[in-house]
């Protein structure tokens, strides 16, 4: 936990002489030092802790009533690859909270902790030492029932109102397909949460809204329907 909290990267040898059938074949005969083997073994461990490990791809969330289900892409093709940890937060500014106790082997999650109606969720691969690749995220709101544009939702009080809906296929269509739209995306989905509140609480602001995304709406209209 230390060094994942401290982005430290870690070797672990004691972790992969436990994980063999018999570590003491990994011993010379006065029991001291590694004999060939067991440097293999070592340098095996610097590889994998060296290796820079893949965020996993192609991270969803869909809600489903209280629940929400996550998928990603799996990264088990890669050298070292042990397993994932899934994390969650309210806001951009909280620190992550750890939702699995123990390594994730399958790429999905379910999560039935619910208790907000906005989440940060964040996916890691982790490898056999226990290094963390970086965080693939995703938003959820909860009261549209969907991972989307929070601050249309607000409003226009619906993720099926026709405007919200050309605004998530421009985002499917052409956002997420460019780094720089993952980037604004992933911006997008850590700060807006909080903008879609604070304009359900203030209704006048809504309109003003509505306003200003008509012109993005009628470009990504033009753009999607081509």
């Amino acid at each position: 936990p230390f060094c994942q909290e401290n982005k430290i990267l870690l070797a672990d040898h004691w972790k992969f002489f436990n994980e063999t059938d018999d570590w003491t074949e990994y011993i010379d005969e006065n029991g001291q030092h590694p004999n060939t083997a067991g440097y293999e073994l070592m340098a095996e461990c610097w590889f994998v802790a060296l290796e820079e490990d893949s965020p996993p791809a192609g991270l969803t969330a869909a809600v489903s009533g209280q629940t929400v289900r996550l998928r990603w892409d799996a990264n088990n093709d890669e050298f070292g690859f042990a397993g994932y940890n899934v994390y969650r937060k309210l806001t951009s500014w909280d620190n992550y909270e750890s939702l699995n106790d123990e390594l994730i082997t399958e790429t999905a999650y379910e999560d039935t902790g619910i208790s907000s109606e906005y989440y940060i969720y964040a996916v890691a691969a982790v490898d056999r030492c226990g290094n963390e690749s970086d965080y693939s995220e995703v938003a959820v709101d909860l009261s549209s029932g969907d991972g989307g544009c929070f601050i249309a939702t607000a409003c226009y009080g619906s993720d099926m109102a026709p405007d919200v809906v050309t605004l998530k296929q421009f985002r499917d269509q052409f956002l997420v397909t460019s780094p720089a739209g993952k980037t604004f995306v992933r911006t997008y989905y850590t700060l807006s949460p909080l903008c879609a509140e604070f304009i359900k609480e203030h209704p006048v602001l809504k309109t003003v809204v509505r306003t200003g995304l008509k012109p993005i709406i009628k470009i990504s209209r033009i753009l999607t329907e081509e």
